[in-house]
């Protein structure tokens, strides 16, 4: 079919992680961005430390954020309630054994992000109406059977 073609581009390591986060901010300011978390992330240093800076401008930003976590994930654990609230993000999980992501994805607007993990970082970044719009009704629908965590009802 004739459709919009996706615009996409590619980055490895941890500089393709931080153009995500830079791209989003820069897009997504004052909206709303949807993220299938994976925990893994965290488990490095450099990772959460950017993880929380970013976290920090989004808040700036005016960005609100809606992130689906696998249950017990550890930064369920060690992110207190009200850091959450004070930022405009709601967090909802998703059973473990139904939610092990080896990488995160992230949407907002027309576009969808994703962050792999393994043995070397890739980020993909794809701009396309549809693509979006499909990724953000799956998010939908595993954020309305998923649960808030009981730590944050």
């Amino acid at each position: 079919s004739k459709g919009e073609r996706p615009f996409v581009d590619i980055y490895t390591g941890l500089k393709g992680l931080e153009t995500i986060q830079k791209t989003f901010l820069r897009e997504a300011e004052n909206s709303e961005v949807l993220i299938f978390a994976s925990p893994f992330l965290r488990k490095d240093k450099k990772i959460d430390e950017l993880i929380r800076k970013h976290v920090r401008l989004e808040e700036q930003k005016g960005i609100r954020v809606r992130a689906l976590v696998k249950e017990a994930a550890e930064e369920l654990k060690t992110y207190p309630e009200r850091r959450l609230e004070s930022k405009n993000i709601q967090v909802r999980v998703i059973p473990a054994e139904e939610f092990q992501l080896p990488g995160q994805v992230f949407i907002w607007k027309n576009t969808v992000a994703f962050n792999t993990i393994g043995q070397e970082m890739i980020s993909t970044i794809i701009r396309n109406k549809a693509i979006a719009e499909t990724f953000r009704l799956i998010f939908n629908a595993l954020w309305n059977r998923a649960e808030t965590p009981a730590r944050l009802a």
